[in-house]
């Protein structure tokens, strides 16, 4: 035997709540009430809870897909491959120092300047020999003799000074 479809449909018609009747009202609320899909509970939860959730879970995909584009376009690899050719050229060409009649000019540039670096000490050792040798000093101004203090420095022909 076959099920008529019909038989489990229910029509139902949207009133304004503000325009129906009271008895009206009563009956749409009894069939809403009976009705096998309005028996459970509100699943939803308020219509302000899955709204708050659903623009939380944009928000933080937008944020995720920001950070995810950030890094994929964060460094670029640029190759430079330059132009070459080969070129011979047959003829003798002369350059004037600061002159404007011949086709090739130049300049004197005097570039002066320090350089330094830094060197980094692997081992350090601590030496505590003193160092010995002899001077001969002359006094050119008299012919007598001068006593020289503890602690003199004499500077030598190599910039170096030495202290007696």
């Amino acid at each position: 035997m076959s099920k008529n479809s019909m038989e489990d449909m229910i029509k139902i018609k949207i009133i304004k709540k503000d325009m129906a009747p009271k008895r009206v009202k009563d009956e749409y609320l009894n069939l809403k009430s009976t009705s096998p899909v309005n028996n459970s509970k509100n699943i939803k939860g308020s219509k302000t809870g899955p709204r708050y959730i659903l623009w939380s879970i944009a928000f933080i995909s937008v944020v995720f897909l920001f950070f995810a584009f950030s890094y994929m376009f964060s460094g670029a690899d640029i190759s430079l491959t330059p132009k070459i050719e080969d070129l011979i050229i047959n003829e003798s060409l002369s350059a004037n120092k600061d002159s404007n009649s011949s086709p090739i000019s130049f300049d004197l540039v005097v570039i002066s300047g320090e350089e330094s670096q830094k060197v980094e000490v692997k081992e350090k050792t601590s030496l505590e020999v003193k160092a010995r040798g002899r001077i001969l000093i002359f006094n050119a101004f008299s012919t007598s003799p001068q006593m020289l203090s503890i602690d003199t420095r004499l500077e030598g022909s190599n910039g170096k000074i030495y202290k007696t």
